[in-house]
């Protein structure tokens, strides 16, 4: 909670001409509203009722449009708990394309049971040595967002213990 993180969604047309688009997230109730808004052509807005960001506008053949946004987890989201920014993307044919993206906060509280202790530092180091795409990498255990599980993670785990 209150770290920052950044939503991406990348547009492409592989129609033969260029197709107008239109691209709707609604994030949940567990992120603040959106800062730093910006897409590679035309206007985001955001509607802070609906709380969605919508984007309007052309991708022009063999090209991308990128959306980016960035927000954070609010103070009282459930740290354990997985947060989804879902939404669709609508071409001038009506072709629908549905999204999803999850984050997952990391806290050294990783087996979320309300306190950090030896079963979860015994967590992080049964899977030292593990990087991303390693069948044993799980990003919760990754605390410092490096992609590799190693000793700095435990470090981490082990300053919270209470």
């Amino acid at each position: 909670p209150g770290q920052a993180i950044t939503v991406t969604a990348t547009l492409t047309s592989t129609a033969a001409v260029s197709t107008t688009a239109q691209l709707t997230l609604t994030l949940p109730a567990e992120l603040g509203d959106p800062t730093a808004l910006s897409a590679t052509s035309s206007n985001v807005i955001y509607d802070p009722v609906s709380h969605q960001v919508t984007w309007n506008g052309v991708v022009a053949t063999g090209t991308s449009e990128t959306v980016t946004f960035s927000s954070a987890l609010v103070p009282d989201a459930a740290a354990c708990s997985p947060v989804t920014v879902s939404g669709q993307a609508r071409d001038d044919l009506a072709a629908l394309t549905t999204l999803s993206a999850a984050v997952q906060p990391v806290v050294p509280d990783v087996d979320c049971d309300g306190d950090v202790d030896i079963a979860d530092i015994q967590q992080v180091t049964a899977r030292w040595g593990a990087a991303q795409g390693d069948p044993l990498y799980d990003p919760r255990y990754d605390l410092n967002g490096d992609n590799q599980i190693d000793l700095l993670d435990v470090v981490v785990v082990a300053e919270t213990w209470q």
